[in-house]
């Protein structure tokens, strides 16, 4: 199974120091905490959701990994996958968000696979870094608190729990640009390897930063901060005028605002 690169070197599992194991006791507790403040669901709902042979991503995590079966419907089909045993309904019972982990990423991070139940398509969002400690879906906007870890920003320490809004795209087959009033600040370094002709790649974002101004911020640290613009897949049929595009959501900041960091 590809989710053996959950065991690739991701710090907050793996802490060598005794100052790192005090920080990731007390992230662990944390995490606990807010994973275990869960909404029970009194709403009655078209079906059920069971989530098999849960265990944990790594010994000692708060995170689990498990399989999904759904019972009471056969308009649904779920992909093979490793899933997060967390799950979102529309208060009408017409969306459902389950969280499947990226297993093709180097580092953690998760999809939210979307489901509408009355028709049974799904939809699948872009890879997110991070683990879910909650989420919910009001409309279009999935809105999740999540643990992100950055090691340019953590140092030593573990970080961060992080709140952030999703948009859901309406129609499969149209192109957009839907600003999500989500303001995001991250500290990083530049590596113009990450370079495309949108901008720059920098922790899941697509930053608008042209290819001169990357050249000076090479191997610099800097602060990120800007709004979070999600741009929509674009889906190419027989017959019809080639739309360009990426295949996938992308998150994009487009107005950042960069500062140097010593």
């Amino acid at each position: 199974m590809k989710f053996i690169l959950f065991l690739f070197p991701f710090i907050f599992f793996s802490c060598n120091s005794s100052q790192d194991k005090n920080n990731f006791r007390q992230t662990e507790i944390t995490n606990k905490s807010i994973t275990k403040a869960e909404v029970i669901d009194t709403i009655s709902r078209p079906f059920k959701v069971v989530f098999k042979d849960k265990n944990k991503i790594q010994v000692g995590s708060p995170y689990n990994t498990c399989k999904i079966e759904l019972l009471g419907t056969n308009k649904i089909q779920l992909p093979e996958a490793s899933w997060q045993d967390k799950l979102a309904w529309s208060d009408d019972s017409k969306r459902l968000i389950l969280v499947k982990w990226n297993t093709d990423s180097k580092i953690i991070a998760f999809n939210f696979f979307i489901i509408n139940t009355e028709t049974g398509i799904t939809q699948e969002s872009i890879g997110m870094v991070g683990a879910i400690n909650q989420l919910k879906v009001v409309g279009d906007t999935i809105s999740y608190n999540k643990f992100y870890y950055n090691k340019a920003m953590t140092k030593d320490t573990l970080c961060c729990i992080v709140e952030e809004d999703y948009i859901i795209k309406r129609n499969n087959n149209e192109f957009s640009h839907l600003p999500t009033n989500d303001i995001v600040s991250f500290i990083t370094i530049v590596d113009t390897a990450n370079l495309s002709k949108d901008g720059i790649y920098m922790e899941g974002y697509i930053v608008d930063i042209g290819y001169e101004e990357a050249k000076k911020l090479n191997s610099k640290r800097i602060r990120v901060s800007g709004i979070v613009t999600i741009v929509n897949a674009v889906n190419n049929k027989d017959g019809e005028d080639i739309k360009q595009g990426r295949e996938r959501d992308s998150k994009h900041i487009l107005n950042p605002k960069i500062e140097i960091l010593k």
